[in-house]
């Protein structure tokens, strides 16, 4: 009998230890969340078995967070992040960003996120979607003074006026919110593009004040509703639309997802935003501003383009393209085709039209 009890003694002092011993490493855990700790690992090529360092996520440019995501703890280590994607997380509470002041694009959608205070003062912020969330206050924004394209759409938001500062912004989209006012927009230099299908302001003709307004896109409804002022802004030349242009696209190369990537579609030519899709693939750009022309480089591969030329180079060997590559004037980047891109490059290119998605290998 006493050995029986003295066994059941072992056996619980030695569970009792590997939990303890459990629980001590979890806690020692610089990324308290596995969802982004697997994340961390696909992205930088860590065995699943490592334990990340602090020293990892200082290597850390880009990641994408999708899933069962809890917490962001210990994500404010990664102080060379540049592009950052929360996705379908149950994420709510973003204080870890507040210490990385090299972000450029940030993702982060459908989330429980209110609180974007975090954000404020990111001047290296230029590209920001916040769709999808439950924010309410746009303040800390205000101070986002590089920021370029904003979606914010599908939120709570009421007051655009911490926008109005915001000079170098070609790009909003404030699409279902309980926006009262479009007085903000006025004043912003380059604003080329407003997305405000479910917006009801009581001031919509403040669009015709909007100095370089190219492209509004609203609902049915307000066409309908608002038919001379539709008019007006057609005589403006403002392309007025009851349908969203192509928007970012979601892009998986080589089984790992990054962040999504503007597209844009002419006469049946797909055509992707070149500057982001080369820091992604490590292509080595080259502009020639004489002759409008693209050199691209990737290990033996050397791509030539010219902007508004269907005459391309593979190696030195002319192609005829069925588009020309194109400066879109509401980016202020470079789109080239992205059939030609990919397949110059030996890559292997799907298009998920269901799930606005491309798969590229190579």
């Amino acid at each position: 009998m006493k050995k029986v009890i003295l066994l059941a003694l072992f056996i619980s002092l030695w569970a009792s230890l590997v939990t303890n011993e459990k629980e001590a490493i979890a806690a020692n855990k610089i990324i308290k969340d596995p969802v982004i700790e697997e994340s961390i690992k696909k992205e930088l090529e860590l065995d699943s078995s490592y334990e990340i360092t602090k020293s990892d996520l200082e290597r850390l440019t880009q990641l994408w967070i999708e899933g069962n995501a809890q917490t962001l703890e210990g994500l404010e280590y990664a102080i060379n992040l540049k592009s950052l994607a929360i996705n379908y997380a149950h994420i709510s509470d973003i204080s870890a960003l507040a210490s990385l002041h090299k972000l450029y694009d940030v993702y982060i959608h459908h989330t429980q996120v209110k609180d974007i205070s975090p954000l404020a003062g990111k001047t290296s912020i230029e590209w920001l979607i916040l769709d999808s969330n439950e924010i309410e206050d746009i303040k800390p924004l205000a101070t986002l003074e590089n920021l370029r394209s904003l979606t914010i759409e599908d939120n709570h938001i009421t007051d655009l006026t911490p926008l109005e500062n915001l000079k170098q912004l070609y790009l909003i989209s404030i699409q279902y919110n309980p926006i009262k006012s479009l007085n903000s927009l006025p004043g912003m230099p380059h604003l080329q593009a407003v997305y405000m299908a479910g917006v009801e302001a009581d001031d919509l003709d403040k669009l015709l004040d909007i100095q370089k307004l190219r492209y509004v896109q609203w609902s049915k409804e307000l066409t309908e509703q608002h038919a001379n002022l539709a008019a007006r802004l057609i005589e403006k030349e403002v392309e007025v639309a009851e349908e969203s242009k192509p928007r970012p696209v979601r892009v998986i190369i080589n089984n790992r997802e990054i962040l999504p990537i503007s597209i844009s579609s002419k006469n049946g030519t797909t055509f992707i935003q070149l500057r982001k899709i080369s820091e992604v693939l490590h292509l080595n750009l080259e502009w020639k501003e004489s002759t409008r022309s693209i050199m691209i480089t990737k290990d033996k591969n050397q791509l030539e383009l010219t902007v508004d030329s269907k005459s391309a180079y593979i190696n030195n060997k002319m192609v005829e393209l069925n588009e020309p590559p194109f400066i879109d004037e509401m980016y202020q980047q470079a789109f080239v085709p992205i059939r030609f891109l990919f397949e110059a490059l030996n890559a292997s290119i799907q298009w998920n039209h269901e799930r606005n998605l491309i798969n590229i290998t190579y």
